[in-house]
């Protein structure tokens, strides 16, 4: 059993909690999705406002930190943005699409690191 707790910040296009669309960038997402996770399953959600929407990597950082996420979650990182977020200590993680409750729930099926990069985390299509 994995008792272990994890927030996951997913960008979003809207606020629709867990029917929202996940956005493809986080740094110009409109929306943050918090998912908390308890022993791998959604235990609660929140909808926040980018306060910064294109914000710098250290924005990022300290929204991450306000909330308490370990992981941030989009539909497509660019390698660079990625490399930045890990120099900043953030995971980031891609969800090939759709809403925030399937990438949720398709990033705790598969996390597997991406080639050639350990630390960043992407589910399975």
């Amino acid at each position: 059993m994995n008792d272990e707790i994890r927030t996951l910040l997913v960008a979003c296009d809207d606020a629709a909690g867990l029917d929202s669309v996940v956005s493809r960038e986080p740094a110009s997402s409109r929306f943050f999705t918090l998912v908390t996770l308890y022993q791998n399953e959604i235990a609660a959600y929140g909808v926040i406002r980018n306060p910064e929407p294109f914000a710098d990597v250290p924005a990022m950082r300290a929204l991450a930190d306000e909330f308490g996420a370990d992981i941030v979650l989009a539909d497509s990182i660019s390698p660079a943005l990625v490399r930045a977020l890990r120099r900043a200590g953030i995971r980031a993680a891609t969800s090939h699409g759709g809403n925030v409750r399937r990438a949720v729930q398709s990033f705790l099926l598969s996390s597997q690191p991406l080639p050639g990069d350990p630390e960043t985390l992407h589910p399975a299509p």
